[in-house]
């Protein structure tokens, strides 16, 4: 790559103490400090690839030397700012190297501040999951974060710029509605200093259909050991979807759509509920909770809890044989007037 155009720009409107720069002759300057590079032939810089370009400089006219840095005008943030892409200097040779990943505005900049700016997100946390709904109602949730310039040395240039964006989309409200959401999310927070330093902090988290969720029978002995799960949506959600569904880690055994079309019947046995628990250092109780995916377009996920009254640890002196392949009707239990998420009759898991 060669360059073969130096295009003079109006410095008016763009902030900073810049320095002039030599161009590829010794004794010609650019005026008015700030200019265009054009590259023959043209590059395209496919992700991930970068160039090499020199910066050579007057010390006669650069002052500070040591301290000098060049930066990018980045016309795809919003405003536009000054950035520094990486470098070094190269004093011997008065002149600094540049690895670039784009071509356009560039200036030296005297600035000894070299320390990006740190970025602490309280919300939304990494790694959590949220309900899209809550009550039946969109779940809202703050964005909340803190962008701060360090103090290194005495020497800081404070925050001069930060930019929040959704899933690779610029987004300029405080606050993020979920209902929209399910899946996993990316929210990425950028934030440059007075000096030009660049810092990004990510968080990722994943947003969920809550499920009504009723189990049956509220005395499960150990047999048959049979636990039939009534599983319902919110409205506008279609139960049909499902695809796949666990209890406390285990698999199902077989489900079925209720005649009405409302519900989805599944089936899960204690034993393989204890031994799930069991992997996880835990025992069986009352509480339940069940999780799954569904088809909305894309597959996502949904999750309830339900309670039953009593957990039997021995069986009883007389037990009369139930077959395990009905223990209940595929009808829909009675409604529940209990969250959108499950009757939470018990305690819950730890």
């Amino acid at each position: 790559m060669s360059i073969n155009s130096i295009e003079l720009v109006d410095a008016s409107a763009i902030p900073g103490p810049i320095y002039e720069i030599l161009t590829a002759a010794p004794s010609q300057y650019v005026f008015p400090n700030i200019y265009r590079i054009i590259a023959s032939p043209s590059v395209n810089f496919p992700p991930a690839t970068s160039v090499i370009l020199t910066f050579k400089y007057d010390t006669n006219i650069a002052g500070e030397v040591n301290q000098l840095v060049v930066r990018r005008w980045d016309e795809t943030l919003v405003p536009p700012a000054w950035v520094n892409p990486p470098q070094r200097l190269d004093l011997a040779n008065k002149q600094i190297i540049a690895e670039l990943t784009s071509l356009s505005l560039f200036a030296l900049f005297s600035g000894a501040d070299t320390t990006p700016p740190v970025i602490s997100i309280t919300s939304p946390t990494d790694g959590k999951e949220y309900y899209n709904l809550t009550n039946g109602q969109p779940t809202i949730i703050p964005i909340t974060y803190l962008a701060e310039d360090p103090v290194i040395d005495e020497v800081t240039s404070g925050i001069n710029y930060t930019s929040v964006t959704l899933n690779g989309q610029v987004y300029t409200q405080d606050t993020i509605d979920l209902s929209n959401l399910l899946g996993e999310n990316i929210l990425t927070i950028t934030a440059i200093d007075g000096s030009g330093n660049v810092a990004h902090k990510t968080v990722r988290f994943r947003v969920i259909l809550p499920a009504l969720v009723t189990v049956k029978p509220e005395s499960l002995n150990i047999n048959p050991g049979i636990m039939t799960v009534f599983i319902q949506f919110p409205a506008g959600y279609d139960v049909a979807g499902i695809t796949d569904a666990t209890c406390d880690g285990a698999k199902y055994e077989r489900m079925e759509l209720s005649d009405d079309k409302t519900t989805m019947v599944i089936k899960f046995r204690r034993q393989a509920v204890e031994a799930a628990l069991a992997a996880k250092g835990e025992q069986i109780d009352t509480e339940f909770i069940v999780r799954g995916r569904f088809n909305n377009g894309a597959s996502c996920d949904f999750e309830g809890k339900d309670s039953i009254t009593k957990i039997v640890s021995e069986e009883p002196a007389q037990t009369t044989t139930e077959q395990p392949s009905d223990p209940a009707t595929t009808q829909p239990p009675p409604p529940a007037d209990s969250g959108s998420n499950g009757n939470n009759k018990g305690g819950k898991k730890k």
